[in-house]
């Protein structure tokens, strides 16, 4: 790996980026990161088959933490730290061991978290330390960041939080192991959005000033095109088949809405997983409604679907978010956005680009909502576009990161 020492780079942890698909969109903030200077990329794991996805010009990619096995937690200082920090758990936390499903996230936080401090503990004695690091994800890993933070003060450590590391209930049994660790040893903990700002400060023992909202932002590849007058109206959602995201429920919204509306040809196109809940859900839909389902795409064929397909309006009925990347990618394109108010999703969407639902909603309250963003059309398309410069850009994000952890960003000497 490296030919840029790991001192002067900022090490980006990721889960699996760039290896298999997952992950995809890491690559805006591997983007704004190689901005500001050296930028290395750790994936703790490296799955799917193949070779990694090209990473832009400069950045670096190890592959020594995947690589590592249990042994690595076996090294004295490793395995007295994550003693420590198991013991401090179970004082505070003694019902974790009574359920199997919270035992086993204690037990892989602790296998996790040791491999990492094993790799930081290397890099140490290579004379090449990590100096400034982040964490995508305020999982597993950037626990083991907080106990190496701990064992050295020199070691700058960030973690952005999503919606899985913000919300207990969104994880087994309620549980998100080691936030105290967590709380003590980050230097800045990231959120995209202000609602888990203000969760995170309710439910950890951190200082306010350390828990800053820095959106993710996007960055699309190309700019929407002039909007192209036909009389078909397409329909269109993104989304695994996981439960939160109700795809029953927005198969019936969108069957309603082109029932209404039975003079025209309505299509909707579903990029994504879920085909089975889909095609139940709309077995005996209207015959105005046609249906296509590409499956999975890679992030710029999704650009360039909205920049050519040039969808009425966006559908995401979520009942738990973060803040959507495809949410912002829609906007980004200028195609408007009909949402539930889930997570962080009302500070992308409102009645302005769309329109914004109470999560508790029902198919025909949908349904008309939908109707409405599909006639009011030009209007929104351009205030979608405006949304997206002012809040979801890949610049707004790097500006974020600038005015919360300027310190983070800048090259030690």
């Amino acid at each position: 790996m490296n030919s840029k020492p790991r001192r002067r780079s900022i090490v980006l942890v990721v889960r699996d980026y760039p290896f298999g698909n997952g992950e995809a969109f890491i690559e805006d903030e591997v983007a704004r990161l190689a901005r500001t200077g050296p930028l290395v990329v750790l994936p703790a794991f490296k799955n799917g088959s193949g070779p990694p996805r090209p990473l832009p010009e400069g950045v670096e990619l190890d592959v020594t933490l995947a690589e590592r096995g249990p042994g690595a937690l076996l090294r004295p200082a490793v395995l007295s730290t994550l003693i420590g920090a198991a013991w401090r758990e179970l004082k505070s936390r003694p019902a974790i061991l009574g359920s199997a499903r919270s035992a086993l996230r204690f037990v892989g936080y602790l296998y996790r978290a040791g491999r990492l401090l094993a790799w930081v503990e290397a890099a140490r004695r290579s004379g090449d330390p990590v100096r400034r690091v982040m964490a995508f994800w305020s999982n597993a890993e950037a626990f083991g960041l907080a106990l190496a933070a701990h064992r050295d003060p020199s070691i700058m450590f960030v973690a952005r939080s999503h919606r899985f590391d913000v919300w207990e209930e969104e994880n087994p049994n309620g549980y998100l192991p080691f936030r105290d660790a967590l709380a003590e040893s980050a230097h800045r903990l990231l959120p995209s959005s202000r609602e888990a700002a203000d969760h995170l400060i309710r439910s950890m023992p951190i200082d306010p000033e350390r828990v800053s909202v820095a959106p993710l932002g996007v960055e699309p590849p190309f700019e929407p095109r002039p909007w192209s007058e036909r009389s078909e109206v397409v329909i269109a959602s993104c989304s695994t088949a996981a439960v939160v995201k109700r795809l029953p429920l927005v198969a019936a919204s969108i069957a309603k809405a082109s029932a209404g509306d039975p003079g025209r040809s309505w299509r909707w196109v579903h990029l994504g997983g879920g085909e089975e809940q889909i095609r139940a859900a709309i077995a005996s839909g209207p015959a105005n409604l046609e249906l296509e389902l590409p499956g999975w795409l890679p992030r710029e064929a999704i650009y360039r679907f909205h920049r050519d397909r040039q969808p009425n309006c966006f559908v995401n009925l979520s009942s738990s978010e973060g803040v959507p990347l495809s949410i912002m990618e829609s906007l980004a394109m200028g195609v408007p956005v009909v949402a539930t108010a889930a997570g962080g999703t009302g500070e992308m969407v409102d009645d302005s680009v769309g329109a914004l639902l109470p999560v508790e909603i029902d198919a025909a309250i949908a349904a008309a909502a939908i109707r409405r963003v599909v006639d009011e059309g030009e209007r929104l398309r351009k205030a979608a576009r405006v949304r997206f410069s002012e809040e979801g850009s890949s610049n707004v994000a790097i500006e974020a990161l600038r005015r919360h952890v300027p310190e983070f960003l800048v090259v030690p000497q």
